[in-house]
């Protein structure tokens, strides 16, 4: 087994390290097989650094890698740590790997492919919904900065913010469609995660005006860190 895509992240605090391939369409019997060398590679690519932990995701395709399911998750322990360091819910063990298996990545995937879109449809569907979110910013940046001026109560404040909750629900569903793009380039993800980071601050400024449980200096603390942190991102979306 050749991996088409691999990522890998390591946590030298925990000497842990975290792996991400597409490996296609393999059944479970190849991909045991498989496993051993694939993480005695990881470990010996790691050195000099100590790898105790390794989680091997491994998907079908890179749709799934970006936004889906792993077909399975392989966890490995060095001998170092095996007593001390709990064990994942797995279903089988072979060669002191242990697998979780996804039985619901096939599902999944067909789900993945039966919505996909262009990269066309991608490029219209991401300007209009930043178009859509900006215009909804400048508002809720207008009714912010009233409140920052002490020309609205907290609770005027929050009766105006929670009037766009149906507006920005509506744009975190068409925003999810965008992660059906087919092929997406390292820069479509960036793009696409700035997009969601910006739309999703904008979402909590709703969230913490509809929660009455705040004192007042907290609402009003939360709201503009969310705030400046939308602004933040905006300046960031292409």
């Amino acid at each position: 087994m050749n991996p088409r895509k691999v990522t890998k992240r390591y946590n030298e605090a925990m000497n842990q390290m975290n792996v991400k391939a597409v490996v296609g369409n393999l059944d479970k019997s190849q991909i045991k097989n498989s496993v051993p060398t694939l993480i005695e590679k990881y470990i010996a690519d790691q050195k000099p650094d100590n790898v105790d932990v390794l989680y091997l995701n491994l998907y079908s395709h890179e749709r799934s890698l970006n936004f889906g399911l792993p077909v399975v998750t392989v966890q490995w322990l060095s001998e170092r740590v095996k007593s001390k360091r709990k064990l994942m819910k797995y279903d089988e063990e072979q060669f002191k790997c242990y697998y979780s298996w996804f039985s619901g990545e096939p599902e999944y995937t067909r789900h993945i492919e039966s919505n996909e879109i262009s990269k066309e449809k991608f490029i219209d569907k991401f300007y209009e919904l930043k178009a859509t979110g900006n215009a909804i910013f400048q508002e809720l940046d207008n009714v912010h900065s009233l409140l920052i001026n002490e020309q609205l109560t907290i609770s005027e404040y929050n009766d105006q913010v929670i009037g766009f909750k149906e507006e920005l629900d509506k744009l975190l569903v068409e925003k999810d469609e965008l992660y059906f793009l087919e092929n997406p380039t390292d820069s479509q993800l960036v793009e696409l995660e700035e997009l969601n980071k910006f739309i999703s601050s904008m979402h909590t400024v709703v969230i913490v005006a509809s929660n009455k449980s705040y004192k007042e200096v907290n609402s009003r603390y939360l709201s503009t860190l969310y705030m400046d942190e939308a602004r933040d991102v905006l300046s960031l979306i292409k």
